[in-house]
């Protein structure tokens, strides 16, 4: 189980022939549905995502939308990549999805934190597996309260990996598991 992002692309049919030229893989083939086509890979590491060819609304010809927002509440706001190939991984997705690594956070014995920016936004992280996690994505949604957060986990059945802590920039960060066993992280002020 784990929670996966999905990453736009122009033209789904010519992402996946790229993908796999380049030792990914196709999970689940090219579906389409009104809101555009979608299909699961695997980056060469082996660490699933899925591939996103959006279609706005009719009505709306110019829709973005709105699933990512680096200061929202209720949406996705920050992605980690934990993988055994960091320079690797970060080629691939430099490649493919114009993601760029401008800045590192030194972890010590851990290595570097590359953080990922796609233009002038700061989506997530690049990170050396480490701690007996397994590789793959990690994402965490927007709340208002980390510690409020932290409680309705537990309240819905959840389990908290890591209790709340803050990062750098100031907000406050809890790791979980949803009661399905797929894990995630929450990110918001620390909150009462």
């Amino acid at each position: 189980m784990a929670w996966v992002p999905y990453l736009a692309v122009a033209d789904i049919d010519t992402a996946l022939s790229a993908i796999e030229a380049d030792g990914g893989r196709a999970l689940m083939p090219r579906t389409d549905i009104d809101e555009g086509s979608f299909a699961m890979v695997t980056d060469p590491q082996g660490v699933p995502f899925y591939l996103m060819q959006p279609r706005p609304p009719a009505n709306q010809p110019g829709a973005q939308s709105d699933a990512f927002k680096a200061d929202g509440v209720q949406h996705v706001r920050w992605h980690d990549l934990a993988t055994p190939d960091p320079a690797g991984a970060k080629a691939f997705y430099g490649r493919h999805f114009g993601f760029e690594f401008n800045n590192v956070m030194p972890m010590g014995e851990l290595g570097e934190y590359a953080f990922i920016d796609f233009g002038a936004q700061a989506l997530g992280g690049i990170m050396p597996l480490v701690g007996g996690r397994t590789p793959g994505w990690q994402v965490y949604f927007g709340v208002p309260s980390a510690l409020q957060a932290r409680d309705a986990i537990v309240r819905a059945g959840g389990t908290i990996l890591t209790e709340p802590h803050q990062v750098p920039g100031g907000d406050w960060v809890v790791i979980a598991q949803d009661p399905q066993g797929a894990q995630f992280g929450v990110v918001g002020p620390r909150g009462e």
